[in-house]
């Protein structure tokens, strides 16, 4: 089982699926097992733990030509998943900003924060992704999900967001989104894992 704890966790493991000592520090292969989230304490109910069988987690990865870097990249049978963390509080919603005639796009609120800086910053993550794959011959079959996790906000009756392509909800849920479903087999997640940690190194 491995964790991230607000992207604070330590790299320091050999990882049997890239099998190099070059990615030994900067990739991890999680054990089978159940997400879980406890609610003990505050450091508990930030915590996204990110389990299953054969999920390759890539953290704190440094994006070409961009200042930036992306906190964590999780490899599964169900794709690649860019998943950006902010302990933003208040009440996740959306707006339509515009006027009765336009409404416009919607957009990610927190409480009285606008979000679309942050939406913004995890498509270009994204698009990172996709561009270290496109080069190869399967990597425009990979599927690339992004995800903005807020382990902090407050969900009231609503369920998870979608704004654009990127999808906002809390730490289980965007755990539980890493596993199902399944478009890759073991040797494609190794595959992919081993391409991304070369090409987007460590931060």
């Amino acid at each position: 089982m491995w964790r991230m704890a607000d992207a604070q966790e330590s790299n320091r493991a050999t990882d049997p699926a890239v099998g190099s000592a070059t990615h030994a520090d900067t990739a991890r292969r999680s054990s089978p097992g159940r997400v879980r989230r406890s609610g003990r304490d505050r450091r508990e109910r930030t915590r996204l733990e990110i389990v299953g069988d054969g999920v390759v987690v890539l953290q704190h990865r440094r994006l070409p030509d961009w200042k930036a870097r992306i906190r964590l990249i999780a490899v599964s049978p169900a794709g690649v998943s860019v998943v950006h963390t902010e302990n933003y509080k208040g009440l996740a919603h959306t707006r339509r900003p515009g006027p009765i005639s336009d409404l416009g796009p919607e957009e990610l609120h927190v409480g009285r924060r606008n979000c679309a800086d942050t939406v913004a910053n995890v498509c270009r993550q994204v698009d990172a992704v996709r561009a270290a794959l496109r080069n190869t011959p399967w990597g425009p079959e990979v599927p690339v999900h992004a995800m903005l996790c807020l382990p902090r906000a407050e969900w009231g009756f609503a369920s998870a967001i979608e704004i654009g392509e990127v999808r906002v909800g809390w730490p289980r849920l965007v755990a539980s989104r890493m596993q199902a479903p399944v478009a890759m087999d073991s040797r494609t997640v190794e595959k992919v894992s081993r391409l991304l940690a070369d090409s987007l190194p460590i931060a």
